[in-house]
């Protein structure tokens, strides 16, 4: 009996939107790169993406399916067989630590304007 076959979650079509054609030019390090894809997702949302990340990049789903995934989403980048595959478990593993939210605040503690 043939598997169901798998549909990119609301969760996965917008980390999909992330991998935009700027996405380099905005984020100049990994790390920033990864806040700029990751740090939207909270709370639950950000738990259904890490669980469906972990369950299509388990070793029964194939590389061919993974690319039929991704090009079911808006994203800009392209990505091997097994590059996509190795992109989606580090996304998993970031997902596991908390958001990188900026300060905000353009004032020090003393009240004085920063910068």
């Amino acid at each position: 009996m043939a598997k169901p076959r798998l549909e990119p979650t609301p969760e996965f079509y917008q980390f999909g939107l992330g991998f935009h054609q700027d996405l380099d030019v905005r984020g100049k390090t990994e790390d920033e790169i990864w806040a700029i894809v990751l740090d939207p997702f909270t709370g639950q949302d950000r738990i259904r993406l890490r669980e469906f990340l972990d369950r299509i990049t388990r070793d029964d789903v194939s590389d061919a399916e993974l690319l039929r995934l991704w090009n079911a989403t808006p994203a800009d980048y392209w990505f091997s067989d097994g590059g996509l595959r190795i992109i989606l478990k580090q996304a998993r593993d970031r997902l596991l630590q908390p958001p990188n939210r900026p300060c905000r605040r353009s004032h020090d503690r003393s009240g004085r304007r920063r910068g």
